[in-house]
């Protein structure tokens, strides 16, 4: 191509680019580049175009094009080439574009915020915690990347040190989404009481109805109110909201309930908070009368949607827990009763919450009232009906201390559930047990900088490093369960205990040693096991959890009988039963239902 020509096809291209007129010029930029391959402006060129287009794919090509070497607009493509690999889930090409960019700019903040997020999605969270205290300190006006280093700190465990980040921030009229992020965290914290947290979600949620209007609802026919003994023409219309409907732990517990349901007495919607991208939903997908997704729809279009569905109970399966948290939604009261259930082990803080369904356990009369703005419903035994999502084909190994010669304690909780506090208690443990051994599964173990570090921890605690055992993410269902085959006794958390891992511990024969709270968030394991009449695991104090893991791990034939009994015995609970369970949890739908607008108090 001629020099002359060249000049007269860029000048067109930028043209027919300001113009608007993407598609003409993304032809023109593609035949300059047919014959000058190594233009850098005119790949820039083409990237912006392509990204004008909706084309990111092409786009993210080019913008790497662009860059092949230093000019006046790398540090532009690069803020593309991350800000697209990052939308794109495409982690480790937006690591290799923030890399170059802290290198050829090393005092660019964005250059390190999008690296600190890279690292942190590829399990690299120690070292991404690293690059954004970087991005920080170079930009410290910069909420965003003030906020995502705290949610980086609570995911490395220091949930103190997090929230004091938050604090700082000042979020509520900055970022509603991050606020929700910030309440969520209070959750794992041992130093904040559980009356300073009620307070904090009482208070936004006062702030959050101040500012929304509660759409009009189309009331109940009362002519239409049913009765669980006797055949009705009107169903009534449940939907179930929650970013959940697929291979997660939530699934467990939603799945016999989808099965169950009573499809001549309700219709069922499932509202799907999820990622189209990282979706596996065909289970719920089939088991739902009427499927919507919704991760697009903005909290005022969803609230919409609901209320144009004419919904009657409207069930939040996540609260403060989904990343595209729709507290805004239930502000705004698109269905006449609204329920809060399992994903969450706190009061969302509204008052246009009516439900929260719960049981004697996990929220003592009187003491849990006073920390709900909903009105509590205790289902008996326990709130919860566990299943396998996917069917289970591990067996129940022998206890693992009669071949190894020393016991194996066990953690496979979320790693934000393990603080400095609770590694002291562990590593006390581990002393009153010769040659026991504790392994720890997460799946940021997969890093051996990560493992280094946590190692430290440990052995900061009191630990002696040389009985840990540290395993990382696992593939498959199968693949993690195995690990249990490893463990004898169970370590839960505190204060924010488990509850899939408990049911999963349990289903391998694996006993948990729990910690019993004040509020519902230390309390959930104590449930499972007093279900199950285990209340021998259930300790009150942290001297008592110490010495009851201790006296545990001498009885090798009592946990050799618990072990080969323990799958049989909760297959034949009631937190298995998913027909009794879901008839209790249909019983509250009519008995709300039947009351409406006057709230119910038990059914």
């Amino acid at each position: 191509m001629k020099l002359q020509q060249e000049i007269i096809l860029k000048k067109k291209l930028m043209a027919l680019g300001h113009s608007g007129q993407f598609k003409q010029a993304e032809k023109i930029a593609q035949k300059v580049l047919k014959y000058k391959p190594q233009d850098l402006e005119v790949w820039f060129a083409l990237a912006q175009i392509q990204q004008a287009l909706g084309n990111q794919k092409a786009a993210l090509f080019s913008f790497m094009q662009s860059v092949a070497q230093p000019s006046s607009h790398t540090s532009k493509a690069l803020d593309q080439v991350t800000s697209i690999c990052i939308q794109n889930k495409q982690f480790e090409e937006g690591l290799k574009g923030a890399n170059y960019w802290v290198k050829i700019e090393p005092n660019n903040a964005s250059a390190y915020y999008r690296m600190g997020i890279c690292l942190t999605q590829l399990n690299q969270a120690i070292q991404g915690q690293r690059a954004l205290e970087k991005a920080h300190a170079l930009a410290p006006e910069d909420k965003d990347m003030h906020i995502t280093l705290a949610e980086v700190i609570a995911v490395n465990g220091d949930n103190e040190r997090a929230l004091r980040e938050f604090d700082k921030g000042q979020l509520f009229n900055e970022s509603f989404k991050r606020y929700s992020r910030y309440l969520e965290f209070h959750n794992y914290s041992e130093a904040i009481s559980d009356e300073d947290i009620f307070k904090k979600y009482k208070m936004f949620g006062r702030q959050l109805e101040e500012q929304i209007k509660a759409l009009d609802v189309i009331s109940f026919d009362k002519l239409g109110a049913v009765s669980c003994d006797k055949d009705v023409t009107k169903k009534i219309k449940l939907a179930y909201l929650s970013p959940d409907f697929r291979v997660h732990s939530v699934a467990h517990f939603l799945k016999p309930i989808f099965e169950t349901h009573d499809r001549h007495k309700f219709k069922i919607y499932a509202y799907s908070d999820a990622d189209a991208q990282c979706a596996d939903n065909q289970f719920f997908r089939r088991c739902a009368d009427e499927w919507r997704d919704c991760y697009d729809l903005s909290d005022e279009s969803l609230a919409k949607q609901i209320q144009a569905d004419e919904i009657d109970i409207l069930i939040d399966l996540a609260s403060y827990t989904a990343i595209n948290c729709r507290m805004r939604v239930f502000a705004m009261r698109p269905a006449p009763i609204q329920v809060n259930y399992l994903g969450f082990p706190n009061t969302s803080g509204l008052s246009r919450m009516d439900y929260r369904l719960v049981d004697a356990i996990t929220d003592p009369e009187d003491l849990a009232d006073k920390l709900s703005t909903e009105q509590l419903i205790r289902f008996s035994p326990s709130f919860l009906c566990y299943s396998r999502y996917e069917e289970s084909q591990e067996e129940v190994n022998t206890l693992p201390a009669l071949t190894n010669g020393y016991v194996t304690f066990g953690s496979f909780n979320n790693g934000q559930k393990i603080t400095d506090s609770l590694l002291q208690l562990w590593a006390k443990i581990l002393d009153g047990v010769p040659n026991s051994k504790l392994l720890i599964k997460n799946r940021i173990f997969v890093d051996d900088f990560v493992k280094a570090e946590y190692t430290k921890k440990c052995k900061k605690a009191g630990m002696d490093i040389s009985r840990l055992i540290l395993r990382g993410f696992t593939e498959s269902q199968s693949d993690h369960l195995d690990v249990y085959k490893n463990v004898d006794i169970h370590l839960d958390t505190y204060p924010y205990s488990g509850t899939t891992t408990t049911f999963e511990a349990l289903w391998m024969g694996v006993p948990s040693v729990t910690l019993k709270g004040v509020q519902h968030r230390s309390r959930v394991t104590a449930s499972i096991l007093s279900s199950l009449e285990l209340n021998r695991f259930i300790c009150e104090s942290k001297e008592a959890y110490c010495n009851n893991a201790i006296i545990l791990a001498q009885d090798l034939d009592y946990l050799t009988q618990l072990r080969s009994s323990l799958r049989t015995q909760l297959e034949e609970s009631l937190l298995m039963d998913k027909t009794l369970f879901t008839q209790q949890l249909e019983s509250f739908f009519v008995a709300a239902y039947n009351a409406y607008p006057e709230k119910i108090t038990s059914f």
